[in-house]
């Protein structure tokens, strides 16, 4: 937890450009009403600049730096990988889908099959016990032991247990509506941003691990919660704890 928690990074919030328009496409909006995404993005995108700007302003005001969205997005994968990584190998649960069951019924009558033939073409090309004994190995005979061991191993596979996680994030946690523990330096954040901004709404973003084994989904990492600063459409991570021995202090 700690290695993934490691590669967060704050930094102050950076304002978006707004995409050139040429004074012809001005033009062509004005008189004939052809307006491409760029023209028609503007307005929203110069309104979505604006609101950036005002709370960048009562972020540097309330003495905040919030973290950096690209640190956020390579938190969150990692973490995904990690808890996905806890399930079984594509292999076992490809052996348990309908692939799977065709793959080792068709695998199976072939390596049967074929394990039988060169038996009965082995005896019939022997003249004693011995001789078949020898054939059988042979250098050319491992083809069909080959296909035995392919088909075990698919077998093996399918009839072991499938275990499958899924992770996502979950962002519908209104602070207003949060009953877990907030470390203080998270409330006092939160508290000093809605001093100068007032208009800022919270949520808290957690991480969610399903599994189809309840010892797995209890095994699986559980993440550090965000707690989420919104301003009309756009979104800050403030702060960041961890949930499994909640020290109450901050970790980055």
């Amino acid at each position: 937890m700690a290695t993934a928690v490691s590669v967060l990074r704050r930094a102050p919030l950076t304002i978006g450009s707004l995409p050139g328009v040429s004074e012809l496409l001005e033009e062509a909006a004005r008189l004939v009403g052809y307006k491409p995404d760029v023209v028609r993005n503007r307005s929203s995108l110069a309104e979505q600049a604006q609101n950036q700007a005002i709370l960048a302003k009562a972020l540097a005001q309330a003495e905040l730096q919030p973290l950096t969205r690209s640190s956020v997005v390579a938190y969150k994968a990692r973490l995904v990988k990690e808890a996905e990584s806890k399930g079984s190998c594509q292999f076992v649960r490809a052996m348990h889908g309908e692939d799977g069951e065709c793959t080792v019924v068709l695998l199976g009558l072939v390596a049967w099959i074929n394990f039988g033939i060169q038996n009965i073409a082995l005896g019939c090309m022997s003249n004693n016990a011995a001789e078949w004994l020898t054939r059988l190995h042979g250098l050319w005979a491992c083809i069909g032991y080959g296909l035995v061991a392919i088909w075990t191993v698919c077998m093996v596979a399918r009839h072991k247990e499938a275990v499958s996680i899924r992770a996502s994030w979950n962002n519908n946690n209104d602070v207003s509506q949060y009953s877990k523990p907030i470390p203080e330096f998270a409330i006092a954040d939160m508290v000093a941003l809605k001093k100068a901004l007032p208009e800022t709404t919270f949520f808290v973003e957690e991480f969610r691990a399903k599994g189809n084994r309840i010892d797995v989904w209890e095994a699986s990492p559980v993440s550090d919660p965000f707690l989420v600063a919104n301003y009309k459409g756009v979104c800050v991570y403030l702060d960041v704890w961890d949930e499994p021995r909640f020290e109450g202090r901050r970790t980055v």
